[in-house]
C-alpha cells in the first residue's frame, strides 16, 4: 500500500509552523564573515582546507577533490538514466 500526499507550502510557512527561529540574518553574517576571512587569506580560510574540515574525513583527507566530483557527476548521470527508465 502506497500513500503519497502533495503539499504545498512556503519553507518560511513550514519554519513557523515546527517553531524553529528565522536565522536567516545569523546565516548572512556567517557567510560575510567567512567570505572576508577567505579572501583575505586568513590562515585556516583556504578553501581546500575548510572543506577538509567540514568534509567526511575519509574523503576529503587527501584532498581528491576532481575524483569526488568525478564520482559525483558520475552518480548523477547514472541516476538520470534510471528516472528516464521508469
Amino acid at each position: 500500500m502506497k500513500i503519497k500526499m502533495e503539499i504545498d507550502i512556503e519553507p518560511t510557512e513550514l519554519r513557523e509552523f515546527f517553531g524553529f527561529p528565522d536565522v536567516a540574518g545569523l546565516q548572512k553574517e556567517a557567510i560575510k564573515t567567512v567570505m572576508k576571512k577567505m579572501k583575505s587569506g586568513a590562515e585556516g580560510f583556504e578553501p581546500v582546507n575548510l572543506l577538509k574540515q567540514w568534509g567526511p574525513t575519509g574523503m576529503l583527507a587527501k584532498a581528491d577533490l576532481q575524483g569526488l566530483f568525478r564520482r559525483f557527476m558520475q552518480s548523477s548521470e547514472t541516476s538520470v538514466d534510471d528516472d528516464e527508465e521508469e
